[in-house]
């Protein structure tokens, strides 16, 4: 480049200050340099999903960013509340663009190179040049410094306000879906769930026993089922004390996956994990009875039994255990006594009684199972009638028989 001749500067500042005043000028071709430096080596911008809107959007930054850098470095002056406010404003559309923050750092990385590039150029070209762009280099440091905290600081904030907010938005959608709402559709489709209103679909409750676990605690586990049933969970939410998902098709597998979130627990010193899933439905009406299901078999769930899917147990098995107290004290007290016994001799009758039921009544099979003489096995169970009164030739009165006894147990 030819040397330009400035014989009125004399001082070195004076010299820095035109060098500045000139790149100004020439802001547009630096911004224009910028933008091209930035793609050329970044992908995230041109790779997003509305990439000619972020492209224009990052053309009018470099801009904003490069005119904000060289007044700060011309008047020497930190970077202020209000320069600020541009990089903020920048950051919050980069988050949702989703562009990650190790490219918009080296992105305003790849800027400040380019300006730089460009002071050495100018400097070139006046006597002393080189020499005065010294002077800039400390305010240069100064504001990339304060760029570069400004840009994490901000980016996080967002992302967890953006993080806050998508988790809003998936609750309120399982709020309406589980409400019956008409609006519980719109609200899905704003949330990106891919929801076919005609499919089968059904509700799982989780939670940490015996304690309810801390926030992040429940976090973790929803974050081990969203990943446990992949794209089959459409929505899993924390609520409370209580993870709820809404998973894709019938519960057919549901134990398998659930039993696997419970095995990778369960060498964890803290809370373990009790998972209940409801019956499936073909329609969305159908949503809150899985959901009250779900909290149903939550409830049924046990140390013995921390995973309990509803639609793999027996309906006598679901009336027996979720019998209430009322329930339970309409069991006669000779059937009472017997089932809560600790007498060898009543529980050699009981269980006469247990394998006689599973024989078909049949009294041979029964000696066989056991195993015990045939004899025995009719004087066992002529004292079972003794005692209860019921007759055990009468498939009604074994039926009863056999409800009471689990339920006196209970």
């Amino acid at each position: 480049m030819a040397t330009v001749h400035d014989p009125e500067l004399h001082t070195d500042a004076e010299i820095a200050a035109r060098i500045v005043a000139r790149l100004r000028a020439e802001h547009e071709r630096i911004a224009e340099d910028t933008l091209t430096a930035i793609v050329g080596e970044i992908s995230a911008y041109e790779d997003s999903e509305d990439a000619r809107a972020v492209l224009a959007d990052l053309r009018n930054h470099c801009r904003t960013n490069i005119d904000a850098f060289l007044a700060s470095v011309q008047d020497d002056d930190r970077f202020t509340v209000e320069q600020a406010a541009f990089v903020e404003d920048a950051i919050v559309r980069r988050v949702r663009q989703g562009i990650p923050l190790d490219a918009i750092l080296h992105a305003f990385r790849i800027g400040h190179q380019v300006v730089w590039g460009a002071i050495i150029d100018e400097a070139g070209r006046i006597p002393g040049g080189r020499g005065a762009a010294i002077l800039l280099v400390q305010p240069s440091m100064r504001y990339i410094d304060a760029v570069s905290t400004q840009v994490a600081d901000v980016y996080l904030s967002e992302q967890q306000r953006a993080v806050a907010d998508a988790d809003r938005i998936r609750r309120d959608a399982l709020e309406l879906l589980l409400s019956g709402s008409s609006a519980a559709l719109g609200a899905v489709r704003a949330a990106g769930i891919d929801l076919d209103p005609q499919g089968r679909h059904h509700i799982l409750h989780a939670t940490l026993r015996p304690a309810t676990g801390t926030p992040q605690e429940l976090q973790a586990l929803a974050d081990d089922i969203a990943r446990t049933f992949a794209r089959d969970a459409l929505l899993v939410v924390v609520r409370h004390d209580t993870i709820t998902a809404l998973v894709r098709g019938s519960s057919t597998g549901d134990a398998l996956r659930a039993r696997e979130i419970v095995a990778r627990r369960a060498a964890d010193p803290g809370p373990s994990v009790r998972i209940g899933v409801g019956l499936a439905t073909d329609d969305l009406a159908g949503l809150s009875r899985s959901h009250e299901e779900a909290g149903s078999a939550l409830r049924l769930t046990s140390t013995e039994r921390p995973v309990l899917v509803l639609g793999e147990m027996p309906a006598l098995d679901y009336l027996l255990a979720s019998a209430d107290d009322t329930a339970r004290r309409l069991v006669p007290a000779a059937v009472r006594q017997l089932a809560v016994s600790g007498n060898a001799t009543d529980a050699a009758l009981v269980r006469t009684f247990d394998v006689y039921v599973l024989c078909g009544l049949n009294v041979q099979r029964t000696a066989a199972a056991l195993p015990a003489h045939a004899n025995t096995v009719h004087d066992r169970l002529r004292r079972l009638t003794e005692r209860t009164g019921y007759d055990l030739r009468n498939v009604e009165h074994v039926m009863r028989l056999a409800t009471e006894l689990r339920l006196g147990a209970a």
